[in-house]
């Protein structure tokens, strides 16, 4: 041990370098004070030859403050506190290279940190506040806290069991959460705390290797504004017990190696899912199990998918059926609401291409368009009662007000806006339908609302497609109005776009040519993505 001390009085240790050849820790500091913290500031330790031992250990009640430190190759933790009532702010410090844990203390801040390399765990807390932090390449999960957590505007990749694991309330927002591994169960981010409260807002959790999110709880999950994509599993499994709750909004979960969503009951019939204003596409059940469908698949709860736009997913699972789209399945008679979605272009093993509801389901789908799945067919047969109107559902023959059986006529080229033929504009019904779309543009924009995800925009030339030019168009004030490309929109001769116009052009690749005009008071985006 190279330095050790126990209060009173607390120590301040500054701008030391310890090169530990020696066995124990390079600093060992008790502290009881809960007012005054012991501090260890701008110190850097490395293992020298022949040394063993960690390289910070904190003991005791009180508080300790580390900042600015470097922790390199010791034999053990970078830091640890080997008495569990203490209470450490850690900040600016780089912590790479140990054989254990890079920190391992029961109740923690920290801040401005690099964890990178340690053999076990990044970053391991009882309770934990985790800020502007980067955890990576450990060799254990990047982080995990047994308590609470709140986890902000971090990178947590390339880490051995997993990226972020929390056991009680959490809150992670902001954070990019990638390419952890374990074989199939490296999960992005796993929740087990059955009574704590999860909140995940505008993170990114793709490329790991099993799920990206994974919830067991009694009490409330809500995920917004997330993307998860291309994970080796299920892109979000939510298990619900008792009374709890999931909310999903305004996230994409796209082309992960398993169901895109899947929310169930465990043990109870009172469990609720809300997923709204969601892109759900290019997800592959190949293995079946307990989803079997490829987007989204809900089991013994009650379910409401509102704007949601759910395409290009394949279920190739033969057990009971393997659904393209959506699976409602229930045994508890739980009702469900589909309202507002666009189920189109995905692909089930059998028979059902697009919507399936099944057994004791309670089922009421509206304002829906299902259409071009394969196969182009739903079963929409409970034994409980099942409500279907105003909705566009191919080969659909079963009673309910306002149904049709047409080509929607989408935009096409992977657009799946209505264009302005399309029987779907102003055939929907007012009943029980959101006030805006998936863009959160208003609803209705015409004489009456439309079926699907989209609500077509009247003052909003036809300038969707791929690729575009525009030639001789005007676009007038209004709301705003968004042209999409896949590859190229082209501005010629003779666009005008009018004062308080709003208008958005969106494609990789855009090219303004000359007599383009747009009015004082008029507001243009033009987005290369």
């Amino acid at each position: 041990m190279a330095f050790s001390s126990r209060t009173p009085p607390h120590p301040a240790i500054t701008g030391c370098t310890f090169n530990k050849t020696g066995n124990g820790c390079a600093i060992f500091i008790d502290n009881d004070d809960v007012d005054n913290p012991a501090t260890i500031t701008d110190c850097n330790i490395t293992q020298g030859d022949n040394g063993s031992g960690d390289g910070i250990i904190i003991s005791g009640d009180g508080l300790f403050t580390i900042t600015g430190c470097t922790i390199t190759g010791t034999d053990g933790w970078g830091i640890f506190n080997n008495y569990r009532s203490s209470t450490a702010t850690i900040t600016g410090c780089t912590i790479t290279g140990n054989r254990l844990d890079g920190i391992n203390v029961d109740n923690a801040t920290i801040t401005d940190c690099t964890v990178t390399n340690n053999g076990s765990y990044g970053i391991v807390s009882g309770t934990a506040t985790i800020s502007n932090c980067t955890i990576t390449n450990n060799g254990g999960k990047g982080i995990s806290v047994g308590d609470t957590a709140t986890i902000t505007d971090c990178i947590v990749t390339d880490n051995g069991e997993g990226g972020i694991s929390v056991y009680g309330a959490a809150t992670i927002t902001r954070c990019t959460v990638s390419r952890n591994s374990n074989g199939n169960s490296g999960v992005g981010i796993r929740h087990s705390g059955i009574e704590g409260l999860l909140t995940i807002t505008d993170c990114t959790v793709t490329d790991n290797a099993g799920m990206g999110i994974d919830s067991y709880s009694y009490n409330a999950t809500t995920i917004t504004g997330c993307v998860v994509t291309d994970n080796g599993d299920k892109g979000i499994r939510i298990t619900l017990y008792g009374t709890s709750s999931a909310t999903i909004t305004d996230c994409t979960i796209a082309r992960n190696s398993g169901t895109g969503i899947y929310c169930y009951y465990n043990f109870s019939n009172t469990a609720s899912a809300n997923i709204k204003n969601c892109i759900i596409r290019d997800n592959l059940d190949a293995d079946g199990g307990e989803a079997t469908a490829g987007g989204i698949a809900f089991k013994n709860i009650e379910s409401h998918l509102t704007n949601c736009l759910i395409i290009g997913n394949i279920s190739n699972s033969g057990y009971t059926g393997g659904v393209g789209g959506v699976l409602i399945s229930s045994f508890l008679g739980t009702s469900s609401t589909v309202t507002n979605c666009t189920i189109a272009g995905n692909e089930g093993y059998y028979l059902y291409g697009g919507l399936d509801a099944d057994y004791l389901s309670d089922v009421t789908v509206r304002n829906t368009i299902v259409y071009g799945n394969t196969p182009d067919a739903s079963r929409l047969e409970t034994i409980n009662p099942v409500s279907v109107s105003y909705s566009d559902i191919a080969g659909y023959s079963g009673a309910g007000a306002g149904n049709i059986d047409k080509d929607p006529l989408f935009v096409g080229s992977g657009d799946y806006r209505l264009s302005a033929n399309s029987p779907c504009i102003d055939t929907g019904t007012a009943n029980g339908a959101p006030d805006t779309d998936i863009e959160n543009t208003s609803r209705p924009q015409g004489s009456g609302y439309d079926m699907g995800a989209y609500e077509y925009i009247l003052y909003c030339p036809q300038c969707s497609g791929d690729p575009v030019e525009l030639e001789d168009t005007t676009f007038e004030a209004g709301p705003a109005c968004q042209c999409r490309a896949a590859t190229l929109i082209t501005i010629s001769k003779g666009v005008y776009i009018k004062k308080d116009a709003n208008i958005t052009f969106k494609a990789p690749k855009v090219i303004i040519k000359s007599f383009f005009h747009a009015e004082n008071g008029s507001m243009v985006s033009i987005k290369q993505e």
